[in-house]
């Protein structure tokens, strides 16, 4: 078996293999046993639970995609090394607790193994942590390495990763309001009311989650800026509303999700130079007084500054940021997240500008309070590379800082996909759809390297109306629904687009239609976050994608299918849906009869 070591520097093949499996992603050197491939197909329901995605076989080989120097190997030095590789490695497949694991006796295989288990996400889905990952495994004299191996044992860690279903695969998310709903006349109901009214419409649609407003009492009407914890009837409506909207949407199988503003909060009194003095005064339902003064806001605030510690994240300039470091602030927030969940019946929480204060707090928040098993959802709003006013091919800087975030939490809470919402609408709105692969044939954002911890959406209450911050193409919402309702990941779907046809807004009456339909594909397909995308064209005017073997999608203003790729990908498929620009086919044994 043979390895490599240019200068001093080991070069490992594995780096390579480090990548999500696809169709494509086939076993080449290291078709580990005929046993473990017929095994591969009886082991998908056992491996992944009753009840779980039929996943094609292919998602139980192990890939090893090698390169030796940059040059592709030839057919001959394939079939020497797998026959090296077939006479080497005795493999074990097995499936221990539900995972399928592939044992490579060997104690390079064994050391890799043991530095990928349990690892997050970034170490394991971006190449770049992987490699260093590894390298501090194994030494640059180390040049007797069983590369095979260690490939063998870094692609199971993968597999493992891919095939196993996250508590949270099949959310699908109703974000239930917009930035007007606290301030809208059009009903003497307050919000909460109004919202209580469409529970049956929501539960209906198949949403899983209800993501609700910052319910505290807040200087803004929108909640953004909170002044008390405690205090929740505001300008959405009174407590009671709020506990009995949460107990309707529990009744009907919909969890909620509370918006929180940890990062920041409003003084009630300032000194002459206007530096915060003190908070309002609370006392918790545990009887602990919150008597907040000068020393729960970072010392380093440009407008705001205090007394504590330097700031651990960015700065808002509108209202003083508090210092998670001091741990009597971070005890009352705790408390105050467990009675949001105890009391008033949220299951988990939207984190609010995240990277306002440092990853390890929004670990220990989750974890002292609803649980990694909850689903809880942050917003990172990370910053897109740009040549002037033309958005770059390559996002993986903005995927980088996400997947950084991710393994500093070591995965206690998704991410809203920045990355995926800014190249969709700008493929959209540019009609050019290659910029729906990446440069290893997967999708471009966050969702191509971390689908599990990927929220999907197309806008929101401050990318969409009315803020417009960053909106999606407004006579093309259906297509960009088309495509997140159909990809891996976790949906979240723009309550107005559901139920506001203001005239202001400008979109198509029909497409609380058409986002109900997709919903009723993406529930009948099965898919979820571990749903397998395979990309088969991505031209300036079409993409063309196939997820599982159950959907083919296209998007784009092409209307003919590509002749390469028609009729034999359309076999066995029948069209379910279609709209301006995008038309789902479904496999025919899915298709709903009337």
């Amino acid at each position: 078996m043979s390895t490599k070591s240019h200068g001093g520097r080991l070069t490992l093949r594995v780096f390579h293999a480090l990548r999500r499996p696809t169709t494509a992603v086939v076993a080449r050197r290291a078709r580990v046993s005929n046993s473990f491939r017929a095994d591969s197909s009886s082991l998908r329901a056992s491996a992944l639970g009753d009840g779980t995605r039929d996943f094609d076989a292919e998602r139980s080989k192990v890939r090893l995609e090698s390169a030796r120097d940059g040059a592709t190997e030839s057919d001959d030095d394939e079939e020497t090394s797998d026959a090296a590789l077939a006479g080497a490695v005795e493999p074990d497949a097995r499936v221990s607790q539900g995972i399928l694991s592939v044992s490579v006796p060997t104690s390079h295989g064994d050391t890799a193994r043991a530095a990928f288990a349990n690892r997050g996400t970034a170490e394991l889905f971006e190449p770049a942590k992987s490699d260093a990952l590894l390298r501090g495994k194994f030494t640059d004299e180390d040049v007797n390495v069983d590369e095979e191996a260690i490939a063998v044992a870094a692609c199971e860690a993968k597999i493992e990763k891919c095939s196993r279903r996250c508590p949270h695969s099949d959310v699908v998310m109703l974000q239930a309001f917009d930035f007007l709903s606290a301030t809208r006349k059009d009903s003497p109901k307050t919000y909460y009311s109004r919202l209580l009214d469409r529970v049956d419409f929501i539960a209906s649609h198949g949403f899983t989650h209800a993501w609700l407003p910052p319910p505290q009492l807040s200087v803004d009407e929108q909640g953004y800026m909170p002044r008390k914890l405690y205090t929740l009837d505001g300008s959405y409506g009174s407590m009671d509303e709020l506990k009995m909207l949460i107990r309707a949407l529990k009744e009907a199988g919909v969890k909620s999700v509370c918006d929180v503003v940890l990062n920041h909060r409003c003084a009630e009194s300032y000194d002459a130079n206007g530096t915060p003095i003190a908070f309002a005064y609370e006392v918790s339902p545990g009887g602990e007084p919150i008597d907040w003064g000068a020393e729960a806001i970072v010392r380093n605030h440009p407008n705001f500054p205090g007394t504590g510690s330097v700031d651990s994240g960015e700065s808002i300039p509108m209202a003083p940021d508090l210092d998670h470091t001091n741990v009597a602030v971070r005890e009352v927030l705790i408390e105050w997240l467990e009675w949001l969940h105890d009391e008033i019946g949220y299951s988990g929480f939207r984190f609010d500008f995240v990277q306002g204060f440092a990853p390890e707090f929004l670990e220990e928040y989750v974890r002292e309070t609803v649980g990694k098993e909850a689903f809880c959802v942050a917003e990172n709003f990370v910053g897109m590379s740009w040549s002037g006013s033309v958005l770059e091919y390559n996002q993986d800087k903005a995927r980088r800082v996400l997947m950084d975030w991710l393994a500093a939490t070591h995965d206690s809470s998704a991410l809203f996909d920045f990355p995926t919402k800014g190249i969709l609408s700008e493929a959209v709105r540019r009609r050019e759809f290659w910029r729906l692969i990446d440069a290893q044939g997967n999708p471009p954002g966050l969702s191509g390297w971390a689908p599990q911890m990927s929220v999907l959406f197309v806008d929101n209450h401050d990318t969409g109306f009315p803020q417009n911050h960053w909106p999606f193409p407004l006579d093309r919402l259906a297509l960009g629904y088309a495509y997140i309702l159909t990809h891996p990941g976790i949906c979240c779907v723009y309550g107005p687009h559901l139920w506001c046809h203001d005239p202001e807004m400008c979109w198509p009456k029909s497409l609380p239609g058409e986002i109900k339909m997709l919903m009723r594909i993406r529930a009948r397909a099965k898919v979820c976050c571990e749903s397998k995308v395979v990309i088969h064209r991505a031209d300036a005017d079409i993409y063309v994608a196939a997820i599982d073997d159950t959907l083919i999608v296209k998007l784009g203003p092409r209307y003919d299918v590509p002749d390469d790729l028609a009729p034999h990908l359309f076999d066995g498929f029948d069209l379910a849906t279609s709209g301006m620009d995008y038309a789902v086919w479904m496999r025919q044994d899915l298709i709903e009869t009337p």
